[in-house]
């Protein structure tokens, strides 16, 4: 599939994901494509050429004949934007490892934990913590236990986020002497974050 954001009249292609995993469901606006289409539009942006889709394609998939390749952008657009891409992908890779199970166990058990009176926020947290534990109950410790782990994943998730949104300005704004050592930041830090 391909991943794409709406430019007007066409679809840029940001990337291509599986359709065989995760990935799409966190990824936004999706397009099918067949299996040639796909190594096509993936080649040629690992070549910094940038992939646009006719908005008029006919069928379910997407085709070679509704592709549109434009390679007029400087060789440092062309670097930055195939630096962007790499590290999205990781990106959304690694979010899409919060399941949409875990949101949920997440936001039930929070609701659970309201509704026995249990209000959870960054100024008591401590307190409510040591409140639950105090209560020798071991079925509202196990809750408190699943809360705080989920809480933990999808606060690392929400922190790559802002670490990718600086990446991304960080790179778009630099010159050609420090884009790679930019990526080579960001990169060392994910590598230290998803271990």
């Amino acid at each position: 599939m391909a991943n794409v954001k709406d430019c007007g009249d066409y679809y840029e292609v940001d990337h291509i994901i599986s359709n065989t995993n995760a990935d799409f469901e966190n990824a936004g606006l999706n397009l099918g494509l067949a299996t040639y289409t796909a190594n096509l539009i993936k080649a040629s942006i690992e070549k910094g050429i940038v992939v646009r889709i006719n908005k008029d394609f006919q069928g379910p998939d997407v085709t070679t004949n509704d592709l549109i390749f434009v390679s007029t952008q400087s060789d440092l657009e062309l670097k930055k934007k195939s630096l962007v891409q790499k590290v999205r992908q990781l990106v959304t890779h690694q979010q899409a490892n919060i399941s949409g199970i875990m949101m949920y166990e997440f936001i039930t058990i929070n609701n659970e934990l309201c509704d026995k009176g249990y209000f959870i926020h960054d100024d008591n947290k401590e307190e409510v913590y040591l409140n639950i534990l105090e209560t020798g109950d071991e079925a509202l410790i196990d809750k408190l236990e699943r809360y705080l782990n989920a809480r933990d994943v999808i606060a690392r998730s929400s922190y790559l986020e802002q670490k990718y949104t600086k990446f991304y300005q960080d790179i778009n704004d630099a010159d050609e002497d420090k884009i790679q050592d930019i990526y080579e930041s960001f990169i060392k830090q994910y590598l230290s974050q998803v271990k």
